[in-house]
This record gives structure tokens, C-alpha cells and sequence, in this order.
């Protein structure tokens, strides 16, 4: 088979930048690539006082209607060994 009609090839010539759309490259894209996260910290430190403060507030109107139930040695026992698990788990997957 014989080929005929063949063209020379053109040198490449790169795409502008700028008319790459979505690509690491692209203009603009360095500010969508980072992430703020002192916003975030703060929102989820200010829900965690909130959980705090919505608990603490329960267990205060419990111990003044005098049916606040202290946990028994078990259940501490069974908070502890659930925290350990966790704990453990996750070192587990951030080593892994």
C-alpha cells in the first residue's frame, strides 16, 4: 500500500493560557485552589461552645428538678474504651 498526498506537519503551538478553561494552569484558578480555614475553625468552635453551653444548661436544670442521674463507674468505663477506639481508628487510617 503505497501513501500518497501526505503534508508536512506543522510545529506545535501552545494554547494561551487564559482560554483553558478549568485546568490547574489556568488564570485565576490559584485563589479557588486554596481554602481559608480560619472561617471554618471559628464556625466550628462556635458550635461546639453552643453543644457545650445546650449540655451544660441540661444538666443544671436536671440537678435542680433533682433527676440528674450521675453515670456509674460502668458507664465512664464504656466512654473511655469508646474514645480509645475511636482514637485508635482514626491514627490507623491517617497512618495508613
Amino acid at each position: 500500500m503505497k501513501i500518497s498526498g501526505t503534508q508536512e506537519i506543522s510545529p506545535r503551538t501552545p494554547l494561551n493560557p487564559a482560554s483553558r478553561v478549568g485546568t490547574p494552569n489556568s488564570a485565576g484558578s490559584s485563589s479557588a485552589d486554596t481554602v481559608d480555614s480560619s472561617p471554618i475553625a471559628q464556625q466550628a468552635m462556635a458550635a461546639q461552645a453552643s453543644r457545650h453551653e445546650a449540655k451544660v444548661d441540661s444538666i443544671a436544670s436536671k440537678v435542680k428538678q433533682g433527676t440528674y442521674v450521675w453515670p456509674s463507674s460502668q458507664q465512664i468505663a464504656d466512654r473511655i474504651m469508646d474514645d480509645a477506639e475511636l482514637t485508635a481508628r482514626l491514627q490507623a487510617m491517617f497512618r495508613g
